[in-house]
């Protein structure tokens, strides 16, 4: 693990902040939600609890911004670490020598990248690396990953956990899974939210909003969006069509 400037634990406390407030306002961004969740797993090493970010009112937006940059200065040789273990990882697999793939991305997953763990879970989920399957272990770094923002591992879980609509999927667990995967627009996860409204899992079974998501779905590129959109559509009448294509357009802003 990375071992920050104990003298720095202060500025720990308010990069985590500042980091956090940062991916909060930037989901989909890889790299907010990598240095927030480095930050906070040197905050845990460091035997502080990880917080929720005051609210945006009390800080302007000028500070947030100027916080963020003293961050990126301070722990800049830190965060260029993970990444060059994030590079060595991928393309140690690009070269299928998947064991030092493995290697390089669990330093990262133990720094506190969500990239790294979840590469590291997707390795144990599928075999990867020399090690065998173990979907435990998988879900424990998809689990890691997935809390701090990233889509796949969020969605990945939310698939193993909740395959087609099961009833759990309507659990605060399953909500905020693939709530996640949606913010981060993993085109399959608007093909897991159709199935899931479509099912009743997510609402009453609202046919126009199930094939507004499944809308969705099919124009991010998801396969399974593409062959499931004229079945979806079918029952409808062109009323409803035009109106489920109109809300995928509002439900994509």
């Amino acid at each position: 693990m990375i071992l920050l400037f104990a003298q720095a634990s202060v500025g720990l406390l308010a990069c985590s902040q500042a980091y956090t407030t940062q991916h909060q306002q930037r989901m989909a961004d890889p790299v907010a939600r990598e240095r927030a969740a480095i930050i906070d797993e040197q905050l845990r090493a460091s035997g502080h609890a990880v917080g929720v970010p005051s609210a945006r009112s009390s800080t302007s937006d000028k500070k947030q911004t100027e916080t963020v940059a003293a961050c990126s200065r301070q722990y800049k040789a830190q965060f260029a670490e993970v990444v060059e273990w994030l590079d060595r990882g991928k393309a140690y697999l690009d070269r299928s020598e998947a064991g030092e793939a493995l290697k390089q991305n669990s330093m990262a997953a133990e720094a506190g990248s969500p990239e790294g763990q979840w590469r590291v879970g997707y390795a144990y989920r599928y075999q990867g690396g020399g090690v065998e399957p173990d979907r435990a272990e998988a879900h424990r770094w998809f689990r890691k990953a997935a809390a701090a923002g990233h889509p796949q591992a969020a969605l990945q879980l939310y698939q193993d956990l909740y395959p087609d609509g099961a009833p759990g999927a309507a659990s605060v667990d399953g909500v905020t899974l693939l709530d996640t995967a949606l913010a981060g627009r993993v085109p399959d996860a608007a093909y897991e939210m159709s199935l899931a409204v479509y099912l009743g899992a997510r609402g009453t079974g609202d046919p126009v909003l199930a094939a507004a998501w499944m809308h969705l779905s099919a124009r991010q590129g998801s396969e399974a969006g593409i062959d499931s959109l004229p079945e979806v559509l079918k029952p409808l009448n062109d009323a409803q069509r035009e109106a489920a294509l109109a809300l995928s357009h509002k439900l994509q802003n």
